[in-house]
């Protein structure tokens, strides 16, 4: 069992807490670290899944650029894969942006890796298409006509 909410990123042990999660998730990644870094550095808005059994965060997901080009990206560690995490987070996190008026416009972006077939399936059933490919070989996606998922 798993349970969604808003990160408290002003809280040391909140932060801690998801370096934590990032280095068991990505084996101390260096890119993956840096992009945490950047995601907190520019204040965005985070969102953690945590296991209600260990109570440790097992899945994260950024809302980044709120307020010019909203877009999404979430990390899932590899022992909770395969389970819809990225996808009920994603949608928990796009709810919560729309009720408490966090993002602007009426669209939503995210990208995947066209080898990451969790992630494509993921966004594809959360009602995000495709709007091109790039030549680094990741899909780019927009969701528009974003409500809330509760409606």
């Amino acid at each position: 069992m798993y349970i969604n909410r808003v990160l408290d990123l002003d809280k040391e042990q909140e932060v801690i807490a998801l370096f934590e999660f990032v280095n068991a998730a990505t084996n101390c990644f260096a890119d993956t670290l840096f992009r945490l870094h950047k995601y907190l550095e520019n204040g965005w808005l985070g969102y953690g899944c945590f296991d209600l059994e260990s109570e440790k965060l097992v899945a994260y997901c950024f809302v980044k650029n709120p307020r010019t080009k909203p877009e999404t990206t979430t990390l899932v560690h590899p022992e909770h894969r395969n389970k819809g995490l990225s996808y009920i987070l994603r949608s928990f996190a796009i709810s919560d942006v729309i009720v408490h008026g966090k993002i602007i416009g009426k669209t939503i972006y995210s990208a995947a890796h066209k080898d990451n077939i969790s992630s494509i399936v993921s966004l594809l059933h959360g009602k995000f298409r495709i709007i091109s490919i790039s030549e680094d070989d990741y899909i780019h996606f927009e969701r528009t006509e974003v409500k809330n998922e509760s409606d």
